[in-house]
């Protein structure tokens, strides 16, 4: 089977893909609740669970340098998952059902899937490297390893395709792109909370694991604040250009089915992208959409 036979195949079952990856988020965080985790054969087959499911950790580690947000069966760990599960279960019924929603709910999914797999795919790597304890059997770690890697392809695949109407369940009406209108701003408003919710909740640990000892320096020396204030900038820069530059929207747009074109309608560079990004660092800058006015960071 070639790459042009696979990305068909995974074309031809996103709804299977998407119950499957929903139920497979599930069963260990429920695991969890039962306290499976260490017990008999539940607790030794809790790391494989673990190793095959698709990655997507909401840890929130900006939020640890402003009081410790992240701990077992928080908000973060368990209780978010939760319900990005739901949204992947819901996605495959309302594909199931034939709805135009269904598109939305499965790229919001799987582009916040691929942008974890990421990540998990280089903490796994960087701490094989430098020798970091893992709670996984030693044989479940180059498993979890390829499982990052097929997720994070299966998402790409998915996200790149234009997801036409060619899946299991039959014809579903495809939105005509051929028309492009500005974006309400009370949509972008949308996009904006739940952007910065996002690659706060998943970008900030990748950031923290690597920096941590620089950033603690600077709270320390400086203020808690301003630790908080560098690891979100940080993450926000390696979120908004990789979604802008790939796929031309971030999981935000995804959900609302927007996306982020030049003035031609083509997708954006990254350098443009990039732009983009340092534009809403600007002090004040979301002021700028105030009134009828386009807002700095498109108008630059």
């Amino acid at each position: 089977m070639n790459r042009t036979d696979i990305d068909a195949f995974i074309r031809k079952n996103i709804g299977a893909i998407t119950l499957i990856g929903g139920v497979l988020g599930l069963v260990p965080i429920l695991m969890m609740y039962m306290s499976f985790e260490y017990d008999g054969l539940m607790g030794g087959l809790f790391p494989w669970i673990t190793a095959v499911k698709p990655f997507v950790s909401f840890e929130f580690a900006a939020f640890d340098y402003l009081g410790g947000f992240y701990f077992l069966g928080g908000l973060g760990y368990s209780l978010l998952p939760i319900v990005f599960c739901g949204i992947m279960i819901a996605g495959y019924f309302s594909l199931k059902n034939k709805t135009p929603l269904s598109y939305r709910l499965i790229r919001f999914a799987f582009s916040v899937i691929f942008i974890s797999e990421l990540i998990g795919i280089l903490w796994m790597i960087s701490a094989v490297i430098r020798g970091d304890d893992f709670f996984w059997p030693i044989l479940s770690r180059p498993l979890g390893i390829v499982f990052n890697i097929a997720w994070a392809y299966v998402s790409f695949t998915i996200l790149r395709s234009n997801l036409e109407p060619e899946d299991e369940f039959g014809s579903i009406p495809s939105p005509n792109n051929s028309q492009l209108a500005e974006v309400p701003k009370g949509t972008r408003f949308v996009h904006h909370l739940l952007d910065s919710f996002l690659y706060l909740g998943i970008c900030s640990g990748i950031v923290v694991y690597f920096a941590d000892s620089y950033i603690y320096q600077i709270q320390y020396n400086a203020s808690m604040s301003l630790g908080f204030i560098l690891v979100a900038l940080i993450a926000r820069l390696m979120y908004s250009p990789i979604f802008e530059t790939l796929f031309g929207a971030t999981p935000g747009k995804f959900l609302t089915g927007s996306k982020v074109v030049n003035e031609n309608g083509e997708k954006i560079t990254f350098n443009q992208s990039l732009a983009r990004t340092f534009g809403r660092m600007v002090p004040f800058e979301p002021f700028s959409f105030l009134g009828k006015n386009k807002g700095w960071h498109d108008a630059w």
